[in-house]
């Protein structure tokens, strides 16, 4: 429980800020480019310390990893705000995040295979999406309130204090220890290994998650310029697509999982072909909406099947495993994006092309266990 109360408050915090956090360099008059390079050397520093938090991990503890995380995650929107004053800070910032991305996520998933079961794992994995779902119906709608009776400052103070109430509840948790051990080039070798190889490329699409981090929500900014507006459509479009998070759950215990991640990933492609399309407000919603769900159908019976292999693998040294390879996949997201928005005068349709077929990539899944 204490797990969900911390995620819960997380999710809150994050998903008040999370849309409006590249939509806000954006409006620093930083370019697209400047942008995704903002985001590549997140994951670029992310992917060189990743190899050495399995052992600060192993020797802090999960709960305290998860804990300690969340001091730099307020340390890096504090960093964040300061870009406007101090546009050092637009190298320093990505750091921040890097470490807390390094000590939080490893120690999240080798918690939560350590405790969820075998036969209910779909189920408790939609139990934790329904929770996110949530939060981030009411998240956009505080943040976009926020940002249009106040401005970014108060924004990142409320989402710090989130931050910092979020760490409380996994003190009462009973600490674990990891036994595994860990050398620096472990992890690379592991991705190059042939039986880890298939999967690692299925990781790979989460590439296309950079993309609707960033550059999704800066597009919705240039057709909607109303902070209160653009958290009600991302509301409104998670609150449809909650309703059937659980059927979804559910479905996914019941049906062959490979194949219910194959037709999510094949409807996910669609969708963000015709993202691109969507010019006013009800179209921008419609297309949300889509993708929402249609990403739910992947990533339910995808991270089930992750965190079943981690109990037999070892809970985080795959959950290492996990991290690197969709770490490499969105610092090779944010690399392609670089190259089309310099090549193409309007890059939308071919960034969210590009996005597509990452998410082709998750249909290769293939068990482990």
């Amino acid at each position: 429980m204490g797990l969900y109360w911390s995620v819960g408050l997380m999710d809150l915090g994050l998903a008040a800020v999370a849309i409006f956090e590249p939509i806000y360099l954006y409006t620093l008059g930083y370019s697209l480019q400047a942008i995704m390079f903002f985001y590549l050397l997140i994951y670029l520093v992310y992917i060189l310390i990743l190899p050495l938090f399995g052992r600060i991990i192993s020797l802090l503890g999960l709960e305290h990893s998860i804990f300690y995380s969340q001091f730099f995650l307020i340390a890096f929107y504090i960093s964040l705000f300061a870009i406007s004053q101090y546009p050092i800070f637009f190298i320093i910032t990505p750091f921040f995040l890097a470490i807390q991305k390094a000590l939080y996520w490893p120690a999240y998933h080798a918690d939560f295979t350590l405790f969820s079961s075998d036969d209910q794992r779909g189920r408790e994995v939609g139990g934790l999406e329904t929770l996110s779902t949530i939060v981030y119906i009411i998240g956009p709608l505080l943040g976009g309130f926020i940002l249009y009776w106040t401005n970014f400052s108060t924004l990142f103070f409320v989402v710090a204090f989130l931050f910092l109430l979020s760490a409380f509840p996994l003190l009462k948790i009973k600490e674990i220890h990891s036994q595994e051990k860990f050398k620096y080039g472990e992890v690379f070798r592991e991705i190059v290994d042939k039986q880890h190889r298939r999967n690692f490329f299925a990781y790979l699409g989460f590439g296309e998650e950079l993309i609707v981090l960033t550059i999704w929500p800066i597009f919705i900014y240039t057709v909607i310029s109303n902070y209160a507006s653009i958290g009600e459509i991302v509301a409104g479009a998670t609150f449809i697509t909650g309703v059937v998070v659980l059927f979804l759950a559910r479905l996914s215990d019941r049906m062959d999982k490979v194949k219910f991640l194959r037709w999510g990933s094949l409807i996910y492609f669609f969708s963000w072909v015709l993202r691109a399309f969507a010019r006013q407000g009800g179209l921008i919603l419609t297309m949300d909406t889509v993708s929402r769900f249609s990403k739910e159908m992947v990533f339910i019976p995808l991270q089930s099947m992750t965190y079943k292999a981690a109990k037999r693998l070892g809970p985080l040294a795959h959950g290492i495993f996990f991290e690197q390879s969709l770490s490499i996949a969105k610092l090779a997201a944010a690399s392609a994006a670089i190259l089309v928005i310099h090549y193409f005068d309007s890059p939308w349709l071919p960034l969210f092309f590009m996005a597509a077929c990452f998410s082709l990539l998750y249909g290769i899944y293939k068990p482990r266990y």
